[in-house]
């Protein structure tokens, strides 16, 4: 999200002195919560079993109605005018993830079915990660969705009331697994007009693009995977996720930028989005080699320049390429350079969901 990348300094400079981490180890406290990021299993070795990616993370709600105050201030002057009540309520929801404490040095362990699994422990950024084996004989519930999902949740300290649940899609060797990018792509967020994407981001309910949810829907309903592949920060994951949630799209594995205000990571922020979602492909093409893919992204953005690479790099992965049109970006010689020697057949453009079921019903059968 390069316009992101260029605006957010500006306003989270106050962050870098909050987002330090938690000083105590051990088990998360009530003024503490976790969220699981969905993530993407596959089969182990022998394909008796799953592989299962639990991705957390721990935090602590920012509550400083001083800090709040001055983080309000400083974003409202980039307007220059008053915000609704409504406006005001949304970026505090919003805005507060950008300020929590993350906490590290908690001990993070889950059940799924009826095995016990230790994640491990939560970095100074609050994440965790860990890649579980799963076999049957711990007798876990898949749901069909229709691509099987594994649910799974913390298990709590004692005397903890609050669940913290997380689910893993289960994806074949072989089959099709769509890679979609999130701002307008699937999401209107305008990119390349800094106030309109902070107030997109920050202001305003977030509008999907019409039609895609439908079409990723007839998608999924085809048995094919999904994978939201974003420049965004992950402070942004819980309204991303319920976004996705509400509008109806396939549950799928997150995938997000990676920035902490106090340490190295920070420069993550100045990334293009290219260099921070190619590596999350390349590592999706890695894991599920046998896989066709379907790459959506859109015109405002590096996203032909990126996907042209990825697909001259992986041929016998990249089934097709679907780039948006946002009104930018979308010149012909943009495009030809962008995807050069790759065939016509394997990558169009779209307007909206509709458009992209079309397209892609045509350029699927013709390939058969």
């Amino acid at each position: 999200m390069d316009g992101m990348r260029r605006a957010l300094p500006l306003l989270f400079s106050l962050a870098a002195l909050l987002a330090l981490p938690g000083p105590g180890w051990g088990q998360i406290k009530p003024d503490e919560t976790l969220v699981f990021i969905p993530t993407a299993g596959y089969r182990d070795v022998a394909g008796e079993g799953w592989m299962v990616p639990i991705h957390g993370w721990v935090f602590e709600p920012e509550t400083d109605s001083v800090t709040r105050a001055a983080f309000l201030g400083l974003f409202r002057n980039l307007f220059g005018r008053d915000w609704s009540e409504e406006e005001q309520g949304r970026f505090r929801a919003r805005a507060r993830m950008f300020l929590v404490d993350n906490e590290g040095g908690k001990r993070i362990r889950v059940r799924i079915g009826t095995g016990e699994f230790a994640v491990g422990v939560s970095e100074p950024d609050g994440h965790v990660r860990a890649t579980l084996r799963v076999g049957g004989e711990t007798g876990p519930t898949v749901t069909k969705v229709p691509v099987p999902s594994l649910d799974y949740a913390a298990i709590s300290p004692e005397g903890e009331t609050r669940e913290f649940p997380g689910a893993v899609q289960l994806l074949e060797p072989t089959g099709v697994s769509v890679v979609s990018d999130l701002d307008d792509t699937i999401k209107v967020s305008q990119v390349g007009e800094i106030k309109e994407l902070l107030a997109n981001t920050f202001l305003r309910p977030f509008r999907p693009v019409a039609g895609m949810a439908e079409t990723y829907r007839g998608w999924a309903g085809a048995g094919w995977g999904f994978h939201y592949v974003t420049a965004s920060p992950w402070q942004l994951f819980p309204v991303v996720e319920e976004f996705l949630r509400d509008q109806g799209f396939p549950r799928g594995s997150v995938h997000m930028r990676q920035v902490r205000w106090i340490d190295a990571s920070v420069a993550n922020l100045f990334a293009s989005s290219s260099e921070v979602k190619r590596p999350a492909i390349q590592e999706l093409f890695r894991t599920y080699p046998q896989r066709q893919f379907v790459l959506v992204g859109d015109s405002g953005e590096n996203d032909p320049e990126l996907y042209g690479a990825l697909s001259r790099a992986h041929p016998r992965q990249v089934a097709g390429i679907f780039i948006r049109d946002v009104g930018r970006g979308t010149n012909p010689e943009r495009l030809d350079k962008a995807f050069e020697g790759i065939p016509l057949s394997l990558w169009r453009v779209f307007e909206d969901g509709r458009s992209l079921a079309a397209i892609a019903e045509g350029l699927f059968a013709g390939s058969k």
